[in-house]
């Protein structure tokens, strides 16, 4: 408890800062800066041989999945802003409880690992960390290989490859970002029913095939599953992440890098296009005020 709170003070701080302004430290936090710079690892091991949590038919026997896709938080988690793997640096926390970790990949240099974190014990360096933002057993392969079609197909979207996507693609896409965060405790947590409904849809409509990803219909789906996607250009200063509220009811929000994503598991009124399987996604540029308003909404419920 006193690690959270020792990085709780360290953020409120770097907070002040950036605003300029100057809040006295008092002597127990200065001690609690001092006593506690070590984290222990935080290991995520599945249990033994079992189901696909998505299809619950083949053994979940896939190393290294990813529960975020990473040309999604491939430039923000990044150490010097680049695209190349193993340059993320990650301050892991798990829900429900009181660890947390911070870690880094293959690819991040000593010296940046201490430009990062205010400086680390070499025996941390040395230690070989599991990467927070992957999972090991959790999918069989043939599901491993259902998310990656249709995250190639919003990647080609989402980097402007191609103009449109069908809107069964977006929809899909989002909630297996939602789903796959929430089955690793990681940033996000559904309530039971919820995570079911979501469950039920990937595994009933994710192609499998790349060419199946052309032929996707949900014309007989009515789950009233919507979602609104925000975007905000000009972030200022502000430190980015993929950062989730901790609600188990919807709407469920993420923070994901200069987006915020909101899922609602009804209909709903919004001022926001609403986006669901039967239209073109539509992503909403908003102002800074508005989008550090949520950023400290869901800061606040994590």
């Amino acid at each position: 408890l006193k690690k959270l709170v020792n990085e709780v003070v360290l953020e409120c701080n770097a907070y002040y800062q950036r605003r300029g302004i100057n809040m006295p430290v008092p002597d127990i936090i200065k001690e609690l800066g001092q006593k506690y710079k070590t984290y222990p690892s935080i290991h995520h091991q599945a249990p033994e041989a079992h189901q696909c949590y998505l299809c619950k038919s083949h053994l979940a026997t896939c190393k290294g999945s990813h529960m975020a896709p990473h040309f999604l938080i491939q430039t923000f988690l990044s150490v010097d802003g680049t695209t190349k793997r193993g340059k993320e640096v990650v301050t892991e926390t798990i829900l429900g409880e009181l660890r947390q970790d911070r870690k880094w990949g293959r690819n991040v240099s000593p010296e940046d690992i201490d430009a990062t974190f205010g400086g680390v014990p070499n025996e941390e360096k040395e230690t070989i960390k599991s990467d927070a933002l992957t999972r090991d057993d959790y999918f069989c392969e043939q599901c491993e290989k259902r998310f990656s079609y249709i995250e190639a197909a919003y990647a080609d979207y989402f980097f402007k490859r191609k103009k449109t996507i069908s809107p069964e693609i977006s929809y899909l896409f989002w909630l297996s970002v939602f789903w796959r965060l929430h089955m690793a405790s990681m940033c996000i947590r559904l309530n039971d029913a919820d995570a079911e409904r979501i469950r039920t849809i990937l595994d009933t409509y994710l192609p499998y095939s790349q060419k199946d990803v052309a032929n996707i219909s949900l014309a007989d789906h009515e789950e009233p599953l919507h979602y609104v996607l925000l975007h905000c250009e000009d972030t200022r200063t502000e430190l980015l992440g993929l950062v989730g509220d901790h609600s188990t009811h919807a709407p469920y929000k993420i923070l994901c890098g200069k987006y915020i994503v909101i899922l609602h598991s009804s209909d709903v009124d919004s001022k926001y296009p609403v986006n669901d399987y039967r239209k073109q996604e539509q992503c909403v540029e908003i102002p800074f005020m508005e989008w550090w308003k949520y950023k400290f909404e869901i800061l606040a419920s994590a």
